[in-house]
């Protein structure tokens, strides 16, 4: 009983992959292709016209798909690094808005002590100046990281493309008797 509800999810996880590959839509990993392509149960030989159309095995395509992933993954952390750095310098920057504005009040307020509530006018504005510099000295960087963000995500999208198109020609190539425990349950 155990070995048909695996047999029976196996056909389901199949079904699910082939609808996917099918699907233009649809996302997938360079690590679902590869389990899709193992379903072929041969091995991805480049033929004599393969080599002469220059056209590489898909094995060839999902590895750049799989490098292409992990290139994304590392944009999108050194993007959210920049996002932490920006959040945190504009928290500075609110604050230190925040003293510059008491000081301000502090001024008007007490008279007496003119002298020592314009020099932490000074002192914070300054710290305001420092914060505002600080935030816009990242502008540039967080400009960079979208751009190589952007690039990343069409990069992986050509790549799911390519993998996309190669398995599916090689699924009409094979004929879907090879494949036939994806459709057949």
């Amino acid at each position: 009983e155990s070995l048909e509800v695996l047999e029976r999810l196996s056909a389901i996880k199949s079904e699910r992959l082939h609808l996917t590959f099918h699907t233009s839509s649809a996302e997938f990993t360079s690590a679902e292709a590869l389990q899709f392509l193992d379903g072929f149960n041969e091995l991805d030989k480049q033929t004599l016209i393969d080599r002469m159309t220059f056209r590489n095995p898909i094995t060839n395509d999902i590895d750049a798909f799989s490098a292409a992933e992990l290139d994304l993954g590392q944009k999108e952390n050194e993007k959210l690094e920049l996002d932490l750095e920006v959040q945190a310098r504009e928290e500075a920057l609110e604050e230190a808005e925040h003293q510059a504005q008491f000081a301000l009040m502090e001024e008007e307020r007490i008279l007496q002590m003119l002298e020592a509530a314009r020099q932490n006018v000074l002192e914070t504005q300054q710290m305001v100046a420092d914060a505002q510099l600080s935030v816009s000295s990242l502008n540039p960087s967080v400009r960079i990281a979208e751009q190589n963000l952007a690039r990343a995500r069409n990069s992986v999208k050509r790549k799911r493309d390519v993998v996309r198109k190669a398995l599916r020609r090689k699924e009409e190539k094979d004929g879907t008797a090879s494949n036939g425990n994806s459709r057949s349950r």
